[in-house]
């Protein structure tokens, strides 16, 4: 008996150093990516560019690796409580191996605490909602003009798209950042409307 739990445990150590080592991995190039775009921490930081960027080079990573962790741990991008846990525990491992970013965005969030932020917003109904490698929300403001916005991060009110409040026809008030990303189809670099909060009017 005292053999069996003996193998049992080095099976869950094993385990836990094989999942482990995966988050170090996407550690690595989730700051590797970072330094390539050539970052510059302070200006950055600032208008939130630094936080979209982690974001979506972690994204990149985690996607090419997730079949790589245990079922337990592997989660989808609409999982708020998933993404969250993700980022945390990709974070505690990002401080071994680009320390200054995880500082700068601690900083950032100090800041953002006593510092009111000016959101960028739209108001609008939804006209359609895509499913994809990301959600897609696509808007028509007051004036008829329609917006799409990506659903690409964790946020306060990301509920209220993953537990199916908001579905075409739902009046929105849409906080977003402007992001610069490579379009595949349009060949070239262009601005998208990442989506910062969902507030139901």
């Amino acid at each position: 008996m005292k053999k069996i739990l003996h193998l049992f445990l080095l099976f869950s150590a094993s385990i836990n150093a094989q999942t482990d080592d995966v988050y170090d991995v996407i550690a690595k190039e989730t700051c590797s990516c970072i330094e390539s775009k050539k970052i510059d921490i302070n200006a950055e930081a600032k208008d939130n560019k630094l936080t979209m960027t982690l974001g979506l080079c972690m994204i990149e990573s985690y996607s090419k690796h997730k079949m790589e962790l245990p079922e337990k741990d592997r989660t989808e991008f609409g999982n708020d409580k998933g993404m969250q846990n993700l980022g945390e525990k990709v974070a505690i491992k990002m401080v071994s191996h680009c320390p200054d970013y995880i500082i700068a965005l601690g900083q950032m969030e100090d800041e953002e605490s006593t510092t009111e932020v000016k959101q960028l917003t739209i108001e609008g109904k939804v006209t359609d909602i895509e499913t994809k490698q990301f959600v897609s929300i696509k808007l028509k403001d007051k004036n008829n003009r329609s917006h799409n916005l990506l659903l690409l991060n964790y946020f306060e009110t990301a509920s209220l798209y993953t537990e199916g409040t908001i579905k075409s026809g739902t009046e929105l008030i849409v906080g977003y950042d402007e992001f610069e990303m490579y379009d595949p189809e349009a060949k070239d670099f262009k601005y998208f409307k990442i989506i910062t909060s969902l507030q139901k009017k």
